[in-house]
């Protein structure tokens, strides 16, 4: 009798299933789930076996992937195709972002007991990928609708844990008691043996192995293997640490291990036994492969207790002399060589990183060649090797067995270094998208939007992470350049200076301030921040930038910034004179205008005599000459040598100066008094006469402005000689006087009273340093009368 198309398919099943459970070899697996496809190919069943012994057993994701896949074909709807497709392709280089979305939809389309599965398997593969707060999500969420499901909270609270926030993982565990439960009481043990609470921890193992005494005796193995670590752990903080290390070199435990090597390390660095635990493992070390557990730690001691360059150089030595070719102490040597002397250092990185690519996939834990990678590729980055780096990265990525958004990362910076800006760009984003809030990331993210001149988005993303970093320095340093970019200086100014009370000792932030007030002009407050770095200090971190040097820039910015204010001064002044000069030719013009009219007259009327010519002609020629020397004077202040010196009369200069304000003071009803000194000695400075009559001008118009509109305004100048000899003069007035606020301040370039309309505020600084230049004094009181009084005294004239 012929077997029915039905039973043919159930015995088909059986045998598959047989197959499968004894272990059979995979050609033969792959026969009769063949045999199944053809003959029966809208049977979900022999896709689901082969997917699941391709994907479970051989780790053969992308194999397992394809089989899915085509039994989705004929079974669209099939949840468990539809998880290991998922699950597959979260396995898969550049595929995560595919098996993301298609848990999402599994996760939304069921409920009940297989939604709880798909979400557990999702939020694995979210912690799996780095992002954890999508994993909590996902518990949360699991926690909302069912919350008294213990695996979702414990689960949640591992994920804290991981996370290093041990405070939410015990509150988590603790809001919600579930003292019966193996699994919560084993996560809280982990959480207090990882917070280094040895007691609770302790107390939680004997509540453990009260409970799982009634298990039935599979359950209890599989518990008691989940808390040997705890047991060692504690072992180690409480007890005889080298029998805890002895324990795992001997039983090879690869379980937990990272409790039980904080525990040791804690215990050392506590009990000040670096140096003894250091010299154990080195004893303990063997040139074979378990000797990566040994090497691991003294790495790891190295790094927490702060071992010295010299007795680090020491272990390195005896680690490669007891285990030449073990790949760790090669990385281990590389890194204690990376500043000291990088080409050795690369040597041995080389030699590790072939060792490592030799072992298979099979015999080497992938999450170590990723991290060897990645360290490699780091190291060729700070030699500036960055096409060698790369090469690295993409040979380690061409293994689909490795998830790689951290790889992805740093060939991402790799490709900024190189100056590949829009290729790193890209990448980031999908980096972005798994890891939403890593700080690195971000910050690559705002270096290629601001090298590429998208600035705006740069600040938009440099803003965001110092909102989830308040204290990231990279954040607000990157936000700070770009403002500056953009020409927003005080911004970049307060993002600085938020790096200044993060770090008061940072070097990059100093400088960036200073050429920012370089920038401003606002040279003194450059060369103060400048000022306050210790060169010695600067060389201690490594830094080649020579302080002393940008001072001296900032000199040669000061000199040729003071140049431009005394120029534009001396062109304030030039227009003062002009409006004077202007008044003054106007008098001898007009008489020679009328002298040569009324000769016109005459002559035309027949009683210009040939004796009358002669006294015309003189009272002419007198005029031209008050012109030229009008003229001449306007010149000579314009033209005139500042670095010369002479004896100066300052009841001359006075006399002098005031002519070009005289007709100003009247025509504003400003009254414009004078006491000169006519006393032998008279006063005579050695000085510059131009440089003087600068000061003088300067005074006499800020007095001016003072007391324009005022009624009864007047200006006073004094001129005198004090009891030593010293020539002096003061300008007085009798306006408002200057504001409290504003003296400690007057003689600071661009700090005004006025308005920008009527002032610089250059003046006072430009006279200041006039007088002091000369060896003299400027300075301010109160006028007796009300007002304000500049006295201005130079030195005695010596022979």
């Amino acid at each position: 009798m012929k077997k029915q198309p039905k039973k043919q398919l159930t015995d088909l099943k059986n045998k598959l299933f047989e197959s499968i459970r004894s272990g059979n070899e995979q050609t033969k697996i792959d026969l009769i789930a063949k045999q199944l496809i053809e003959n029966y190919p809208h049977d979900p069943y022999a896709f689901q076996e082969l997917a699941f012994v391709a994907f479970k057993k051989h780790k053969k994701y992308a194999e397992a992937a394809q089989i899915a896949e085509q039994g989705l074909k004929y079974n669209p709807t099939n949840i468990r195709l539809k998880k290991l497709l998922a699950e597959s392709l979260s396995h898969l280089t550049g595929e995560e972002n595919r098996a993301d979305k298609l848990f999402k939809e599994l996760v939304s389309e069921y409920n009940g007991k297989e939604k709880r599965k798909l979400a557990s398997t999702y939020a694995d593969f979210s912690v799996r990928r780095g992002d954890i707060k999508q994993a909590q999500d996902i518990y949360k969420m699991l926690l909302k609708e069912k919350p008294n499901d213990a695996l979702a909270r414990v689960d949640l609270a591992k994920s804290y844990r991981i996370d290093h926030d041990y405070e939410e993982c015990l509150k988590c565990l603790t809001s919600y008691p579930l003292p019966e439960n193996i699994h919560w009481l084993i996560e809280k043990t982990h959480c207090h043996i990882d917070l280094g609470q040895i007691d609770e921890a302790e107390s939680l193992i004997n509540e453990i192995k009260k409970i799982i005494s009634s298990l039935s005796p599979f359950t209890k193995a599989k518990t008691i293997k989940k808390i040997i670590p705890f047991e060692k752990a504690i072992d180690a903080e409480k007890g005889d640490w080298k029998k805890t290390i002895s324990w795992l070199i001997k039983e090879k435990y690869n379980k937990g291990t990272s409790s039980i090597y904080n525990a040791i390390i804690n215990r050392l660095i506590k009990n000040d036994e670096i140096d003894e635990g250091l010299t154990f493992l080195l004893n303990s070390l063997s040139n074979n492969k378990d000797s990566i557990s040994i090497i691991y730690m003294i790495d790891r001691i190295m790094q927490k207790g702060n071992v010295t360059k010299e007795k680090t150089q020491e272990i390195v030595k005896k680690c490669l002399e007891i285990a030449p070719n073990n790949w760790m102490a090669l990385m281990i040597a590389a890194q204690a060589n990376q500043e000291s002397s990088p080409e050795q250092a690369l040597a041995l990185w080389n030699e590790a990183w072939q060792l490592v690519t030799e072992k298979s996939v099979d015999t080497l834990n992938k999450k170590i060649i990723k991290n060897a990678a990645i360290d490699n590729a780091t190291f060729l980055r700070k030699l500036e090797k960055y096409q060698e780096a790369l090469l690295i990265l993409d040979q380690v990525k061409t293994n689909q067995d490795i998830n790689t958004w951290a790889i992805d990362l740093e060939r991402a910076i790799n490709l900024v270094r190189l100056g590949s800006y829009s290729e790193a760009y890209d990448i980031l984003l999908n980096v972005n998208k798994i890891q939403p809030n890593n700080h690195v990331v971000l910050d690559q993210l705002g270096v290629c939007l601001r090298l590429i001149g998208r600035h705006e988005e740069a600040i938009k993303i440099y803003e965001h992470k110092v909102s989830l970093f308040e204290n990231d320095r990279s954040g607000w340093q990157g936000l700070g350049i770009t403002q500056y970019q953009l020409g927003q200086h005080d911004e970049a100014l307060k993002s600085f200076e938020r790096i200044l009370k993060i770090d008061p000792t940072d070097i990059d932030a100093k400088l960036l301030i200073a050429e920012i007030y370089v920038y401003k002009k606002e040279l003194d407050k450059a060369k103060e921040f400048l000022s306050g770095i210790d060169p010695a200090f600067v060389l201690q971190k490594g830094s080649k930038i020579d302080i002393e040097s940008k001072l001296a820039n900032i000199e040669r910015h000061q000199i040729e910034q003071l140049a431009e204010i005394e120029e534009a001064k001396k062109l304030s002044y030039l227009g003062v004179m002009a409006t004077a000069t202007a008044h003054e030719l106007n008098q001898p013009i007009g008489i020679i205008r009328a002298t040569t009219d009324a000769a016109l007259n005459d002559f035309n009327d027949g009683y210009l005599e040939t004796n009358d010519i002669k006294p015309i002609l003189q009272r002419i020629f007198n005029q031209t000459e008050r012109l030229a020397a009008i003229i001449e004077n306007f010149r000579r202040f314009a033209r005139g040598d500042r670095t010369h010196r002479e004896k100066v009369d300052l009841n001359k200069l006075v006399e002098k100066t005031i002519e070009g304000f005289e007709e100003q003071f009247k025509h504003r009803n400003i009254k414009l008094r004078i006491n000169l000194h006519d006393k032998k000695p008279l006063p005579v400075a050695w000085a510059n006469y131009f440089q003087l009559e600068e000061v003088l001008i300067n005074l006499l118009t800020n007095a001016r402005d003072a007391v324009e509109g005022k009624k009864d305004a007047y200006v006073f100048i004094n001129v005198g000689r004090m009891q030593n000899g010293s020539p002096v003069f003061s300008v007085s007035d009798n306006g408002p006087g200057l504001p409290e606020e504003y003296r400690k301040n007057m003689f600071v370039p661009f700090v005004s009273t006025k308005s920008t309309e009527k002032g610089t505020g250059l003046g006072l600084f430009i006279s200041r340093r006039i007088v002091n230049s000369l060896g003299g004094q400027l300075r301010y009181i109160d006028n007796v009368k009300g007002g304000a009084r500049f006295i201005v005294t130079l030195p005695p004239l010596k022979g």
